[in-house]
């Protein structure tokens, strides 16, 4: 196993997880239903994302260490979005951007609900629409998640979340 994939687990276990932050991470992280993926080689993507619709796990992280700016890896982002679409899992697969120096529009660089979103590395979570479904998910419910996580990482503080983020990169 990659580091960058020893990494990204321990800051899903421990920040993620730990924090509270996605109250659906556990069960699938504890059963080995993630499945974790560094992608080098772009043209591996579209194979990627079919391998993992013919598997049994429940979400898949694609690690993308190589991209140097958020810029950079909002493009492949996008792409990656794009290519869903363009080969039919548009209405089957939801897309989440994770990336160091996520950035919610709107928000100052320094506003610690970024980190919701920032991870070690540049990432993109694929999640199956009807897991999503499955969990019956009200808009209700998950204001009610996000106005929890807000409350959480602005108490923490932008400089203890960027203290806890840089410790997963070492």
């Amino acid at each position: 196993m990659t580091t960058h994939i020893q990494r990204s687990k321990k800051w899903v276990y421990e920040f993620i997880i730990g924090y509270n932050l996605c109250p659906f991470a556990k069960e699938p992280m504890d059963k080995k239903e993630v499945n974790w993926e560094v992608i080098q080689d772009f043209a591996a993507v579209e194979k990627s994302i079919e391998t993992f619709l013919d598997s049994s796990f429940k979400t898949s992280f694609f690690i993308f260490p190589a991209l140097a700016t958020f810029e950079e890896y909002l493009d492949v982002g996008y792409w990656v979005e794009d290519l869903i679409e363009s080969i039919g899992y548009g209405e089957v697969l939801k897309v989440v951007h994770f990336h160091p120096e996520h950035l919610f529009g709107g928000l100052e660089m320094n506003d610690a609900v970024n980190f919701s979103n920032r991870s070690p590395y540049p990432m993109l979570q694929l999640l199956r629409e009807s897991d999503l479904e499955a969990l019956e998910m009200t808009e209700s419910w998950k204001q009610k998640i996000l106005d929890r996580n807000a409350t959480l990482l602005n108490d923490l503080g932008y400089k203890k979340m960027t203290n806890i983020l840089d410790e997963y990169r070492k």
